[in-house]
Protein backbone atom coordinates (compact mmCIF):
# COMPACT_ATOMS: atom_id res chain seq x y z
CA UNK A 1 0.00 0.00 0.00
CA UNK A 2 1.38 3.39 -0.92
CA UNK A 3 1.79 6.26 1.51
CA UNK A 4 -0.48 8.47 -0.59
CA UNK A 5 -3.66 9.77 1.06
CA UNK A 6 -6.77 8.77 -0.94
CA UNK A 7 -8.22 12.28 -1.14
CA UNK A 8 -10.87 11.36 -3.71
CA UNK A 9 -12.18 8.52 -1.54
CA UNK A 10 -12.26 10.72 1.57
CA UNK A 11 -14.16 13.49 -0.24
CA UNK A 12 -16.60 10.98 -1.78
CA UNK A 13 -17.28 9.36 1.60
CA UNK A 14 -17.78 12.77 3.20
CA UNK A 15 -20.29 13.81 0.55
CA UNK A 16 -22.27 10.57 0.77
CA UNK A 17 -22.32 10.72 4.56
CA UNK A 18 -23.68 14.27 4.48
CA UNK A 19 -26.37 13.24 1.98
CA UNK A 20 -27.27 10.24 4.15
CA UNK A 21 -27.56 12.27 7.34
CA UNK A 22 -29.53 14.97 5.56
CA UNK A 23 -31.95 12.46 4.09
CA UNK A 24 -32.56 10.63 7.36
CA UNK A 25 -32.58 13.44 9.91
CA UNK A 26 -34.27 16.18 7.90
CA UNK A 27 -36.98 13.81 6.65
CA UNK A 28 -37.80 12.98 10.26
CA UNK A 29 -38.71 16.60 10.97
CA UNK A 30 -41.00 16.59 7.94
CA UNK A 31 -42.65 13.28 8.91
CA UNK A 32 -42.95 13.99 12.65
CA UNK A 33 -46.23 15.98 12.57
CA UNK A 34 -47.97 13.19 10.63
CA UNK A 35 -46.50 10.57 12.96
CA UNK A 36 -47.75 12.54 15.98
CA UNK A 37 -51.24 12.77 14.50
CA UNK A 38 -51.29 9.09 13.58
CA UNK A 39 -50.25 7.87 17.02
CA UNK A 40 -52.11 10.66 18.88
CA UNK A 41 -48.87 11.77 20.54
CA UNK A 42 -47.48 15.27 20.86
CA UNK A 43 -44.57 16.21 18.60
CA UNK A 44 -42.43 16.59 21.72
CA UNK A 45 -42.85 12.86 22.41
CA UNK A 46 -42.00 12.00 18.81
CA UNK A 47 -38.77 14.01 18.92
CA UNK A 48 -38.07 12.67 22.40
CA UNK A 49 -38.29 9.15 20.99
CA UNK A 50 -35.79 10.12 18.28
CA UNK A 51 -33.45 11.51 20.94
CA UNK A 52 -33.68 8.33 23.00
CA UNK A 53 -33.05 6.22 19.89
CA UNK A 54 -29.96 8.30 19.02
CA UNK A 55 -28.71 8.02 22.62
CA UNK A 56 -29.15 4.24 22.61
CA UNK A 57 -27.45 4.03 19.22
CA UNK A 58 -24.52 6.07 20.48
CA UNK A 59 -24.14 4.03 23.65
CA UNK A 60 -24.33 0.67 21.87
CA UNK A 61 -22.18 1.62 18.85
CA UNK A 62 -18.88 0.43 20.38
CA UNK A 63 -20.29 -3.07 20.89
CA UNK A 64 -22.32 -3.29 17.70
CA UNK A 65 -19.79 -1.66 15.39
CA UNK A 66 -17.79 -4.81 14.70
CA UNK A 67 -19.82 -5.71 11.60
CA UNK A 68 -18.52 -3.71 8.67
CA UNK A 69 -21.78 -4.29 6.76
CA UNK A 70 -24.05 -2.80 9.45
CA UNK A 71 -23.93 0.82 8.17
CA UNK A 72 -24.84 -0.28 4.65
CA UNK A 73 -27.72 -2.48 5.75
CA UNK A 74 -28.99 0.21 8.13
CA UNK A 75 -28.95 2.86 5.41
CA UNK A 76 -30.64 0.50 2.98
CA UNK A 77 -33.33 -0.26 5.54
CA UNK A 78 -33.94 3.44 6.22
CA UNK A 79 -34.14 4.21 2.49
CA UNK A 80 -36.64 1.37 2.01
CA UNK A 81 -38.80 2.61 4.90
CA UNK A 82 -38.79 6.21 3.62
CA UNK A 83 -39.76 4.95 0.16
CA UNK A 84 -42.64 2.94 1.65
CA UNK A 85 -43.84 5.98 3.59
CA UNK A 86 -43.64 8.07 0.44
CA UNK A 87 -45.68 5.57 -1.58
CA UNK A 88 -48.56 5.45 0.96
CA UNK A 89 -51.17 8.19 1.08
CA UNK A 90 -51.84 7.57 4.74
CA UNK A 91 -49.31 6.57 7.32
CA UNK A 92 -49.29 2.85 8.03
CA UNK A 93 -46.72 0.77 9.87
CA UNK A 94 -43.95 -0.26 7.46
CA UNK A 95 -42.40 -3.06 9.48
CA UNK A 96 -43.96 -5.79 11.54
Amino acid sequence: MSGRIPVTAIVALGITQNIGYGTLYYSFSILAPDMAAHFAWSTEWIFGALSVALLIGGLTAPWLGGDCFAPKSGSSSCAREIRLLDSNDEMTPCSA
